[in-house]
């Protein structure tokens, strides 16, 4: 059939089959999109998306393990410890996925449509979940030991860096001096 004759044809037809046929088109079009979309092999994988409640307390022990080079750095300070005390463990969030399904008939001038939704989940290729991030927990605590908080003011540099670093207030800071 020649282009030219195919336009006739949609030319004849009645504005209703014309508006089925453009609605089959776009369900079709979007059921593509949505096909081609999860077909990606990468997807949207995020690095490091192994966490476990071990990497979180990895985390946690960097932080600390931060904070205390930081602070034996604060002149007079010495040598110097720190604990962080958490109200919780860090909380991963995975991402969500919605999986929907269409379908379409056309009947006598009668168009249906059946549409089927799922949510769920995203997972990557291994069927381990895709983190999207991981919610730090609240700091309960902070106690820091340190050689020289024996002076006032690195006592108050040392309290100062603290609750810079981690915004928490001063009452949820300790600082003591070390012993001998």
């Amino acid at each position: 059939m020649k282009p030219k004759e195919y336009l006739e044809k949609i030319k004849k037809l009645s504005a209703k089959k014309k508006t089925q046929y453009l609605a089959i088109l776009i369900i079709i079009a979007v059921i593509l999109l949505i096909y081609f979309s999860t077909l990606s092999p990468s997807g949207n994988k995020i690095e490091g998306q192994n966490k476990t409640a071990v990497g979180a307390e990895q985390t946690a022990d960097d932080l600390e393990k931060r904070l205390r080079a930081a602070l034996s750095k604060v002149d007079g300070a010495g040598q110097v410890d720190v604990v962080i005390n958490y109200a919780s463990s860090a909380e991963l969030v995975p991402a969500t996925s919605e999986d929907i399904q269409s379908s379409s008939s056309s009947e006598d001038d009668r168009f249906t449509e059946n549409r089927v939704e799922k949510k769920g989940i995203a997972t990557a290729q291994g069927g381990e979940a895709v983190i999207i991030r991981e919610d730090q927990p609240e700091v309960r605590g902070v106690i820091v030991v340190a050689q020289g908080a024996g002076d006032i003011g690195v006592r108050m540099d040392l309290l100062h860096a603290v609750t810079t670093l981690l915004g928490v207030d001063a009452d949820k800071v300790e600082i003591l001096k070390m012993a001998n």
